[in-house]
């Protein structure tokens, strides 16, 4: 998300209708560090704006409870 790019584990979906090398290039949706499920372009897209629609929405609880709100792309 937000362009930063891990290293995941794709066993859960890979299978011998879908190799290994049948993952590059293709969405995937990732739960720690595990790809759990393909996805389509369009399914990618939806979950993409969700995310950043949720990102903005703590960003504007945060600053009306007057904490910071988190910053995913730093280490705590």
């Amino acid at each position: 998300m937000g362009g930063v790019r891990r290293t995941i584990n794709v066993a859960f979906i890979v299978d011998d209708d879908h190799p290994v090398e049948a993952c590059l290039g293709q969405w995937v949706l990732v739960h720690i560090g595990f790809a759990m499920s393909r996805i389509d372009a369009q399914e990618a897209e939806r979950t993409l704006a969700l995310l950043t629609e949720l990102g903005e929405a703590q960003a504007e609880m945060a600053a009306m409870a007057g904490t910071p709100a988190l910053d995913n792309d730093r280490p705590a």
